[in-house]
């Protein structure tokens, strides 16, 4: 029971990593994104 509890919560911790990375990089993409549209709206 115990070993089982413990890999639960390394699970819980990778899905929390990879939940934090994926968040931040889509973050990145949108601001990315909307900088690029901003910038082809001003140059029309």
């Amino acid at each position: 029971m115990q070993r089982s509890l413990s890999s639960v919560s390394a699970m819980l911790a990778l899905v929390k990593d990879v939940v934090l990375i994926g968040s931040f990089a889509l973050v990145g993409t949108t601001q990315r994104t909307l900088f690029a549209l901003t910038d082809h709206v001003s140059k029309k």
